[in-house]
């Protein structure tokens, strides 16, 4: 039987490109497909995804929940309604270093039109999150500047 993570389950929120989202930080797992238009964004703690797609002109926020069976992928899920929709469902799977994943959403008062978006990411490894604005650590010494004895220390005379 697996262990299964329920996380808490808030209200979903739905916007276009250029309404509100959450901070880049505030989210600890990244993928993005393979074709470079679907990007999806999860916080692991709280279960707060964004799922973007460029092509498809989506930016969905919202919480779901995270399972984590023994012997299978990792999957995470929502399926509601949510403001200017009827219904949203978003079904994502993690194997190792491989994630699949489909999102789709049925404008509200629009009977046959279904919006879907799909995530293909052959390798997660090259992912990367959004950049955050630190510091860069200093490079390491270079061989030139490490002396063999340090200033305070006298070397020894040689004996014969």
């Amino acid at each position: 039987m697996g262990c299964r993570l329920r996380l808490s389950i808030a209200a979903l929120a739905i916007v276009l490109v250029g309404g509100l989202s959450l901070r880049a930080a505030d989210y600890d797992l990244f993928l993005k497909s393979d074709s470079g238009s679907a990007r999806f964004y999860l916080n692991t703690r709280t279960g707060e995804f964004r799922w973007e797609d460029s092509q498809k002109k989506l930016d969905v926020t919202g919480t779901g929940m995270l399972y984590f069976p023994s012997l299978g992928p990792i999957i995470f899920s929502f399926a509601g309604t949510a403001p200017g929709y009827d219904w949203v469902s978003v079904s994502l799977k993690i194997y190792g270093t491989a994630a699949t994943g489909s999102l789709a959403a049925f404008p509200e008062g629009e009977k046959v039109r279904k919006i879907v978006s799909n995530l293909y990411d052959r390798n997660t490894e090259d992912d990367q999150p959004v950049p955050k604005h630190r510091k860069t650590p200093p490079p390491p010494p270079s061989i030139e500047t490490i002396k063999p004895t340090p200033s305070e220390v006298t070397p020894c005379p040689p004996t014969n």
